[in-house]
């Protein structure tokens, strides 16, 4: 499944009781000098909320990845 909105994950598994799984990297946010790489720490850099001039885009393009897999009927493997 490719979709600009969706990471690809190419391999899971568990080692001694610990679940894993190994997906494409994400470029992340950059704010100011330094790239943010999860929604926390960006949430971090702008001062604990996200601007709603931001957050419109991001909810969006969540939303596009979730409607591309939810019509493909994508399940945990990927595929139906």
């Amino acid at each position: 499944m490719e979709h600009p909105n969706i990471i690809r994950v190419d391999e899971f598994g568990e080692n001694e009781g610990r679940y894993w799984l190994r997906m494409e990297l994400a470029a992340g946010i950059k704010v100011g000098n330094k790239r943010r790489v999860s929604l926390q720490d960006y949430v971090d850099a702008v001062g604990g909320r996200i601007p709603q001039e931001e957050l419109l885009p991001m909810l969006e393009q969540i939303i596009s990845g979730l409607g591309y897999a939810h019509d493909r009927g994508a399940n945990a493997e990927g595929s139906k």
